[in-house]
This record gives C-alpha cells, structure tokens and sequence, in this order.
C-alpha cells in the first residue's frame, strides 16, 4: 500500500475520475430548491469529519520535488533505497567512493525508480546476482544508522521514503528467515520418515526371518510325521518307496498384509531442497525443530 503512494498509474486515474464524480455530485446537490429544509448548519460542528485516505502517488510529487534541491541531508536514504533496487554504485556515488552523488541521483528520480519501487518483490527466492552492497547485510546497516526520527525532522518526504526502505528490508529479510525456517521444519519431518522406514524395514526383514524359520520348522514336522506314518515294509516284508511329502510354499502375501496392517508403510515426504536468496547474508540459525 505504502509503494502505491509513490507509483499507482491506474489509481490515479481513478482516484481523478472519483474526485470528478464528487464534485459533480456536490454541484448537483447545491442547485437543489433547499426551500423548507431545516438550517443544520449549527449541528455542522459535531459531526464527525470524513476519513479521506491517502491519494494514490500521494508522495510522487514531493519526491519529484527533491530533484530541485542542491544538497541532500542524510544521503544513506535515497543511497539505500537506490541499492535496494539494484543500482550500480557507479550510478549514484562519486567516483570510487561509496559517498552519494546527489546530482547524479536526483537525475534517476523519475518514472523508472517509481515503477522499480512498484515491482520491488520481498517476497520469494532471488536467484539475481548482487554486488555485496545491494545485499541485505550492507543495506540494513546503511539505513540503521539514520535515525527515524531525525530523519522526519528534517524532511517528511525523506521520512516516507526512510519508512517504504525499512519496510520492504524488514519484509525480506523476515520472508526469507520464515522460508527457511519452513525448509529446516520440512528436512527434519523428511529424516524422522527415513529413519523410521528404515527401522520399519529392519523390523520386517527380522519378522520374515522368524516367519520363515517357523514355518520350515513346521514343513520340517509335517514332512516327517506324513513320512513316518507310512509303512515301510509290505506285508511280505518287502521295503515299500514311502511316499513324498509336498511342501507347502511360505505365504508372502499373508505376510505382508499382516505386517502392514500392524506397521504401517511411512509416507516419506519429497526431497526438499534448499532455497537461493542470493541477497540474504545475514547470521541465520535455524530452528531447534527437534525440541519442539
């Protein structure tokens, strides 16, 4: 909302036809035959005064307005705002200096730093390549160490524009902090996966293992009780070729229903992969997400 008030093309013409529309309305409601109407102009004192919210590009003439000044107090301002969106420092400082030319920089106020300011996304991985002053690191530093407060004193434009760079920091830093922050959470739940179907894994191939040796050990019974039951010499006393025990085959399928429906198969999250914020150089620990 804040960028809105520096760069909203479509609102301001909107904003112009609604003006329009009022005005219209108002004349409209002065040519009226008022005869009988009750005087309520002493009642006009308590009646609450209207909310009139802030224009669309409220603050795009005052800030036009700065390219006419000869001098700029408080220079890390418009520097790091100009930094925030990826100007070159040969664009805005003096010659091998991190000092701000404001000559040159007043020279880039204009349309394409508005719709910059427009575009601005804090929001997102970046995957742009930065100068290290156009980093995080460096930027909040830079506008850290102007105070607020002097700054409102001094101008309100510089203020406004003090307010829209520390917000849009503040916001990036805090999206990129919360996106990893996710990213750590969504790693440990994918470990605590593997690790348990890895366990669950260990588990069944010990319990085929056991289901396997019972049941040999059980053919193994059959087999010789089924083979000593039969005789072995005919009635002449002749040796008789006993018969065969047909071994019955381990049922698997059996096994793995059981074992399923008693251990569940782990639902093993996709591979996360790590974000690229190539502007993010600040300390960054991630969550503790075991003790939670």
């Amino acid at each position: 909302m804040l960028t809105k008030q520096f760069y909203d093309p479509d609102g301001a013409v909107q904003h112009a036809k609604n003006q329009e529309r009022e005005r219209a309305r108002t004349n409209a409601s002065g040519e009226r035959d008022r005869t009988g109407t009750p005087n309520t102009s002493a009642m006009q004192d308590a009646v609450e005064e209207k909310y009139i919210p802030l224009t669309p590009e409220y603050w795009k003439a005052p800030f036009l307005d700065m390219r006419e000044l000869n001098i700029m107090k408080m220079p890390r301002v418009l520097q790091t705002l100009f930094y925030l969106l990826s100007y070159d420092r040969e664009a805005i400082c003096e010659r091998d200096t991190n000092k701000l030319d404001f000559k040159r920089a007043k020279a880039l106020i204009g349309e394409d730093l508005f719709e910059k300011m427009s575009k601005y996304q804090p929001l997102g991985q970046s995957e742009a390549e930065y100068k290290q002053y156009q980093k995080l690191s460096f930027l909040r530093r830079n506008i850290e160490s102007v105070e607020e407060e002097k700054v409102d004193e001094y101008s309100v434009i510089l203020g406004r524009i003090h307010r829209w760079v520390t917000q849009a920091i503040d916001l990036r830093v805090e999206d990129v902090r919360n996106r990893r922050d996710n990213i750590a959470v969504l790693k440990y739940e994918r470990e605590q996966a593997l690790a348990e179907d890895k366990a669950r894994t260990e588990k069944r191939e010990a319990a085929l293992e056991e289901k396997i040796a019972e049941h040999d050990e059980k053919e193994n019974d059959a087999a010789k009780k089924y083979t000593d039951e039969q005789d072995s010499q005919d009635e002449d006393g002749n040796p008789i070729n006993k018969l065969e025990y047909e071994r019955q085959d381990f049922n698997m399928e059996e096994f793995n229903i059981e074992f399923d429906t008693i251990n569940p198969v782990i639902d093993i999250p996709n591979e996360v992969a790590d974000h690229i914020d190539n502007d993010f150089d600040l300390p960054y620990t991630p969550p503790d997400v075991s003790a939670e």
